[in-house]
């Protein structure tokens, strides 16, 4: 009773007291702990992806984004509310929960993998195409200097292109089995 109190007080002061469903609210969610399995990520990859495009992506495809989200994911150990990639969360720009990573940055929170997933494809789709291009040519160090253009992520570039890259082929082999 009390935190929905300070929910609606917090709302209240905002000035953003509407009516609206709890999934479409800013609401901040604790940061709870959701490894995946590495096969199961080939898995979830495969039916979000087919859930937003009708189709199947291709195992190159699968392999990159097996790889990049293993990269931001310590490969599926240090996964957090479901966040398949580590999904900035920005106010102005995306509705929903939500949680916080130390108190400094802040990811988008998600009910289950495909949802993280489907948030996943999605951005790249939308923010930065150029990547599923390279995954899909089979250049993994293209693809990790293009998510640096996209401001994806912060880190040297030559380090997380060496590492994408040898992840890649691991992602690959793990595509293939599950076709």
């Amino acid at each position: 009773m009390a935190a929905s109190i300070k929910v609606l007080y917090s709302f209240a002061v905002s000035g953003i007291l509407t009516l609206a469903s709890t999934n479409s609210l800013n609401i901040k969610h604790d940061r709870i702990s959701t490894p995946v399995d590495k096969d199961d990520l080939v898995k979830i990859l495969n039916e979000s992806y087919l859930n937003i495009n009708g189709d199947i992506p291709h195992e190159n495809v699968v392999a990159g984004a097996w790889a990049q989200i293993s990269l931001e994911n310590a490969k599926g150990k240090k996964v957090w509310n479901y966040n398949l990639g580590n999904i900035g969360y920005f106010p102005d720009k995306f509705d929903g929960p939500y949680y916080s990573h130390f108190g400094k940055s802040t990811f988008k929170s998600f009910p289950n993998f495909i949802k993280g997933a489907e948030a996943y494809w999605l951005f790249l789709q939308d923010r930065c195409p150029i990547t599923i291009k390279n995954f899909r040519l089979r250049d993994p160090r293209a693809a990790a200097s293009s998510l640096k253009r996209c401001n994806y992520y912060r880190s040297d570039e030559e380090l997380y292109s060496r590492n994408l890259a040898a992840l890649y082929e691991e992602g690959l082999r793990r595509a293939k089995s599950q076709k």
